[in-house]
Formats: structure tokens, C-alpha cells, sequence
């Protein structure tokens, strides 16, 4: 990943970096072995949040920590390999996929604690999918896209705003 470019559009948000050591960020280990990830989570951290592409950027590891352990989706999200790392005025949050560097919308609405809630491909219909399983999530998700990188080049540069405003 370019991390100084990555680095370079935050502050331009006028967000201040803040450097972090996998011993400060030991509640997020499991998303370590994903190196474009764990390169974002230490090196691109900020003291607060910020806006970029007409959503929140959780830049502030306090709120990112909230983001992902108490609010949902994301603390539900979370435990299957999800990370969240943006969010809307909605509740619906933006995260990243550990197994594959995926970034997806989560609809606050798509997820409780036992149940997704996704749409039938076909049909068009509303289905309830029983079980967090990863499967199942990922049914509920909408890709944005299939590079953690490319993606947050479009976020920062606020080439988004429009997928955005469609999804909400």
C-alpha cells in the first residue's frame, strides 16, 4: 500500500496522524496478518475523526474501538473479520474484510445478533438469513470494493459521495 499517500490525503482533511505499535493495537491482533490493514491501523490513526466522501472516518482509536466492540453493526461484524472504519449519519457502517481486503457497506438495518437480513438476487424479495455465520454476513454486505487501497484513495480524494448518498 502507499501509506504516505494514504497519510498525505488524511491530512489534507486536516485530521493529525497518530502512530500506534501492534502492542497499542493488541485488541485489533486479529487483523495483523492482512499487511495493508494492520500498515492502516498503525499508521494512520488520527486524533479525531474525520469527514471524507460525506461519511465519518472512525481516524480516532477510541471511537474506532466503540465502532467495533460496542455499536452495531460493527460489534457484530467484528468478531467474524470485519473491521469498521467509517461510518454514516445512519448508523451504517463502512468495513474492511481481514480474509480479503474486501471493503463493504454494512446497513445497520441488515444485522441483530442472531439474524442478516439480506435480498433474495432473484426475487428481489427480503430474506432472513439465521446465524452470524461469515456466509451470511457477507450476504447482507454491499461490496464497495476489492481493494482496501484503492478504496481508501477514493474515499479521501471524495470520489464516494455518491455511492454514498445512494446506499443511505
Amino acid at each position: 500500500m502507499q501509506i504516505e499517500e494514504i497519510k498525505s490525503l488524511i491530512e489534507a482533511k486536516g485530521a493529525t496522524l497518530v502512530s500506534y505499535t501492534n502492542e497499542d493495537l493488541l485488541e485489533f491482533s486479529q487483523f495483523f496478518g492482512h499487511f495493508d490493514i494492520a500498515e492502516y491501523l498503525r499508521e494512520c490513526q488520527t486524533k479525531e475523526d474525520f469527514e471524507a466522501s460525506g461519511v465519518y472516518v472512525a481516524g480516532d482509536i477510541d471511537v474506532m474501538m466503540r465502532a467495533n466492540f460496542e455499536l452495531a453493526p460493527g460489534a457484530l461484524l467484528f468478531p467474524h473479520g470485519f473491521l469498521s472504519i467509517a461510518s454514516d449519519v445512519g448508523g451504517n457502517e463502512v468495513c474492511v474484510d481481514v480474509r480479503t481486503g474486501y471493503v463493504y457497506f454494512a446497513s445497520h438495518s441488515a444485522f441483530d445478533e442472531d439474524m442478516v437480513y439480506s435480498t433474495d438476487e432473484n426475487t428481489g424479495e427480503l430474506i432472513d438469513l439465521a446465524g452470524l455465520e461469515y456466509h451470511n454476513i457477507l450476504r447482507g454486505l454491499v461490496v464497495l470494493s476489492d481493494s482496501f487501497e484503492r478504496f481508501l484513495t477514493d474515499l479521501l480524494n471524495d470520489r464516494l459521495t455518491a455511492v454514498f448518498e445512494d446506499l443511505d
